[in-house]
């Protein structure tokens, strides 16, 4: 599974024009420009980035990371659907293998012997598996702050692009309702077979 999410990210990047030098750039080396705004009450990220990576999933977060690492402005828009996204960077059978995992710990014969009752089983089941969850989106979470990658929460659609410079503009409703806009120069989607 890590070699294909190096290969997808890997991939991804090989997919930038020839022309692009991934060299490291030394400070912030890019120009504020007057961006058009995508609604009146959309506000605009005032750093403008080399690389949008739309999708937090395995592929979307090597790529992030590798960019970064190559010296690119980057940052990740994941959607975190209804109530708490704890699943960044895992594979989409995290849930399910974690799930695995907790079968294997947990010995049900033994718990029902001491009075427990099935749904204060599966009770526990589940906060285990969300734990383990959890301890794996941490995980994914640092290594993007390490590498300086930003990562926000929120849907993003493109809303076209900047007539100066071609960059991409996408519009993202944050997880509080509020309007976001980002600028980069190109966008990544690794949103999964969705």
């Amino acid at each position: 599974a890590l070699a294909m999410a190096r290969f997808a990210g890997l991939l991804a990047l090989a997919a930038l024009p020839a022309t692009t030098s991934l060299a490291p750039r030394a400070g912030p080396s890019f120009r504020r420009r007057a961006v058009p705004r995508a609604s009146a009450t959309a506000r605009t990220l005032k750093d403008e980035y080399d690389l949008a990576v739309l999708g937090a999933g395995v592929t979307g977060v090597t790529a992030a990371t590798k960019a970064a690492q190559l010296g690119m402005r980057v940052i990740v828009v994941d959607d975190p659907g209804g109530g708490a996204k704890i699943q960044v960077g895992g594979p989409s059978g995290l849930f399910s293998k974690a799930l695995r995992d907790v079968s294997k710990r947990l010995d049900v014969r033994t718990l029902r012997s001491m009075g427990m009752q099935d749904h204060a089983i599966w009770a526990q089941a589940r906060s285990l598996t969300t734990e383990i969850a959890l301890v794996e989106t941490q995980t994914t979470v640092r290594r993007l702050q390490r590498n300086g990658v930003m990562r926000i929460q929120g849907k993003a659609r493109f809303a076209g692009r900047r007539e100066s410079d071609g960059a991409v503009l996408l519009a993202c409703r944050m997880r509080d309702g509020s309007d976001l806009e980002v600028v980069a120069q190109r966008a990544l989607v690794a949103t999964g077979s969705r």
